[in-house]
């Protein structure tokens, strides 16, 4: 119980610094990548075009996931940046109990070590970015952890439900697909997988939700003009 406690004041301790962090940096010098892709954002839901209204050399994916934030502040009236805030936080937080419930699959004999990883991600995501918080790199490390956790999680030979790994699989996608050589990880750790399963000697365990759900929605993504 007493490191149940600890545990939630941390976690909680951990995301009030960050916010506040945010808060201040964002009335001090906001990040101004992140705000010109929601610029360009805001231009499409109010009906420009890529290379039409403006020039921007990311793929559109880059800007598509800065959307959100931008809806946020069409809908509630509130600032840009401050919308984005939302926006991210939420999707760390809801990371972060994957990233829990995933450890806790990981380290099933040692009570403690999924809630102190927990809390190492926590800092990662949350507090180390600073100035860089919501950057397309911060995106891809908060969206394509899961899978990288339950990869692990495969080769230990546990079982997970289909739809969660294909749900994980769809967040890697996104993720890895942000950048073009943001896919250089996802190769290295296919390779290595593989290897795994080789000396398996079953290869049939190579093909899995996760890795079709994230072939197929790559492809969908690439066909984005």
């Amino acid at each position: 119980m007493k490191n149940k406690l600890i545990f939630y004041a941390c976690f909680i301790s951990i995301f009030i610094v960050a916010i506040l962090i945010q808060i201040v940096q964002s009335t001090i010098l906001p990040n101004w990548d992140s705000l010109l892709l929601m610029r360009d954002a805001g231009i499409i839901l109010h009906g420009g075009s890529y290379y039409t209204n403006f020039i921007d050399e990311n793929p559109p994916l880059t800007i598509i996931i800065y959307m959100p934030a931008v809806g946020i502040s069409l809908l509630t009236g509130l600032k840009v940046y401050t919308a984005f805030l939302i926006y991210f936080f939420s999707l760390a937080l809801a990371s972060l109990l994957i990233y829990y419930r995933l450890l806790r699959q990981i380290f099933t004999s040692k009570r403690l070590t999924p809630q102190f990883f927990t809390i190492v991600f926590m800092f990662l995501v949350l507090i180390l970015p600073l100035f860089w918080f919501g950057e397309r790199e911060h995106f891809a490390l908060t969206l394509t952890t899961p899978y990288i956790l339950l990869t692990l999680l495969r080769i230990r030979k546990q079982q997970i439900n289909r739809w969660e790994s294909s749900l994980y699989g769809c967040l890697a996608a996104i993720g890895f697909s942000i950048k073009p050589y943001f896919l250089a990880p996802l190769i290295l750790i296919e390779i290595y997988y593989l290897w795994q399963v080789i000396k398996t000697k079953n290869i049939r365990n190579y093909i899995r939700p996760e890795i079709i759900t994230l072939e197929g929605v790559v492809k969908l993504i690439s066909s984005i003009d």
